[in-house]
């Protein structure tokens, strides 16, 4: 366990769980002439935050234990990497994890997993509490086609069962995109079966990632909905959830090119889908639940980039990290350093600073 998961827990063994119900966040890829554009967000009915960590090559990167599991994965990082660590609401859950190799992973709530989960069966190999979930595989492996071949090998298994940490019990699931645009999303389906889809997005639907329901039922939706029919946009549903996200998402990215823009047009068009396509306003209400959430944060790069850029929904305020400054900024530390980027961005600051990692404030 790390210095920064140590004193985040000391501060947290009073929260509550995640209420469970929300159905939130959003993923777009998308293949330009400069590489993958990729943005995601993360929305939620109380507001989140974003704490940046690191970690170098030979650190531990399992901060919690897979509970319930016969062996546990401890391995020490292969790449260095930085984590999105969501403090505010999710107890230190990992939502995603770029690491030096242009290789992104993350995390998405999916409820419907939920009443899976249970009957998830312990197969052996090394396991992975979903919390360090994102930081676990951009650490360990610098391509999709690399975890997938390890996840086949029985080099590793992700907890499905076990608490995810003081979060408690949830359903989410979990995926990574690579520079060259390769993919793998795991899902937990009925019986406790895990579904591993992989390939190219510029070849497969995998570009696009929301919430609820299963990746089969999304596909059901689309298919009826025919979303290669034009570009008026006349029978897009309007509203926030999980499904009209998806289905939006999916027409904008097969009906929108990047072909010939330049690195710049193709994140601000990419933010632009997402913008259109996901993002949920304050108190807009999701008709499958009769709840609101917002979207509070986005990441958007060109993977295998050095800089990524974050944004503060509820302000508007954005602010860029670079990947080798954090590198840099870890290797004079001694160790792990960390950032508040949402504090930071809203102090109008233009690049993340690292510093040493900080215990959360009460209540967080």
């Amino acid at each position: 366990m790390n210095i920064f998961s140590k004193v985040m827990i000391a501060a947290l063994t009073a929260t509550t769980a995640l209420v469970p119900t929300v159905e939130a966040c959003s993923r777009l890829a998308k293949h330009s002439d400069h590489g993958v554009a990729y943005v995601r967000s993360v929305d939620w009915g109380t507001k989140t935050g974003m704490d940046l960590v690191t970690f170098g090559v030979g650190d531990d990167v399992t901060s919690y234990e897979a509970e319930g599991y016969a062996v546990q994965a401890n391995d020490g990082a292969r790449n260095f990497t930085v984590a999105w660590v969501e403090n505010k609401t999710f107890h230190g859950v990992q939502a995603q994890a770029f690491n030096d190799k242009g290789l992104v992973a993350d995390t998405l709530y999916m409820a419907p997993s939920v009443e899976f989960i249970g009957d998830y069966q312990d197969t052996g190999a090394p396991a992975v509490n979903l919390a360090d979930a994102p930081g676990y595989l951009a650490a360990m492996y610098d391509t999709a086609p690399a975890i997938a071949a390890a996840y086949e090998a029985g080099e590793f298994q992700l907890a499905w069962s076990a608490d995810l940490g003081p979060a408690g019990q949830h359903g989410v699931h979990v995926s990574a995109v690579d520079a060259n645009g390769d993919t793998i999303l795991f899902q937990v389906n009925e019986g406790g079966d895990v579904r591993v889809y992989t390939g190219n997005i510029g070849e497969t639907d995998l570009g696009v990632k929301a919430n609820a329901p299963l990746l089969q039922e999304h596909r059901e939706n689309i298919a009826k909905f025919n979303a290669e029919d034009g570009k008026t946009a006349a029978n897009v549903p309007a509203d926030i959830s999980s499904p009209s996200r998806h289905l939006r998402l999916t027409w904008l990215n097969r009906n929108i090119t990047l072909n010939g823009m330049s690195r710049a047009e193709a994140l601000g068009t990419v933010q632009n889908m997402y913008d259109s396509g996901a993002s949920v306003p304050q108190q807009v209400i999701d008709p499958t639940i009769g709840d609101t959430y917002t979207t509070w944060q986005t990441s958007r790069t060109i993977l295998g980039d050095d800089i990524v850029t974050v944004r503060d929904f509820s302000t508007a305020a954005e602010i860029s990290f670079s990947i080798s400054g954090a590198k840099a900024a870890h290797e004079a530390n001694g160790g792990q350093v960390c950032a508040d980027a949402m504090a930071q961005a809203n102090e109008g600051k233009q690049m993340i600073d690292f510093g040493a990692c900080q215990q959360p404030a009460n209540g967080s």
